[in-house]
């Protein structure tokens, strides 16, 4: 399991159903769903989270990001929030033990607490640990890094610190990164993808 410490651990945060209307608004005013994942008992970790849906209360996210400090062991919590105009409700969550999803991964429904009395899930699908170890960037730190300057030398964001532009740019290398990774896995040999 030390082998585990501090490897990249890819999570999907796939959908939920069955959430509450936290907005009261009836069919005409749905809320607005997203959902957080991040490492329990672990403040300042980054964490996963998803983009908003509007207007559903079965939100399909579809969303795929990594957990780059996580240590065998951990607990991951998934939270699933409406934002509204003046912050966010909580419409629910759920604390997966790292027993639940290591070493063999996790992937299907979860029931959520802290629901108002409904019965809501969120489906999930966190990968194996073999996966996890044998998981290996197509791009090398230094390419990623030098992708980030050029891009981040390019263009700036209004009202974006300097430190934040690079932080979202490397963050979506990563993501383009692990997609090529996977998309190569289809049709070629693991061991040449991974060589």
């Amino acid at each position: 399991d030390s082998q585990c410490a501090g490897k990249v651990l890819p999570v999907e945060i796939l959908s939920a159903r069955g959430l509450r209307d936290t907005d009261f608004g009836g069919s005409a005013n749905l809320p607005d769903f997203f959902c957080v994942c991040e490492i329990v008992d672990r403040p300042g970790s980054i964490v996963i989270r998803t983009p908003i849906v509007r207007h559903s209360l079965n939100p399909k996210w579809n969303h795929s990001d990594e957990l780059h400090d996580y240590v065998v062991g951990d607990s991951l919590m998934f939270t699933v929030y409406d934002k509204d105009s003046v912050g966010q409700d909580m419409a629910g969550k759920v604390i997966l033990t790292s027993d639940q999803f290591h070493p063999d991964g996790f992937e299907g429904e979860v029931q959520l607490t802290e629901t108002g009395g409904l019965e809501a899930y969120v489906t999930l699908d966190i990968a194996p640990a073999e996966e996890m170890r044998a998981r290996k960037a197509l791009l090398s730190p230094d390419q990623v890094e030098d992708i980030v300057s050029s891009v981040n030398n390019s263009f700036d964001v209004f009202g974006m610190t300097e430190g934040m532009e690079a932080y979202m740019i490397r963050k979506a290398v990563h993501t383009v990164n692990r997609r090529l990774r996977k998309a190569l896995l289809t049709f070629a040999d693991r061991g040449w993808v991974n060589c």
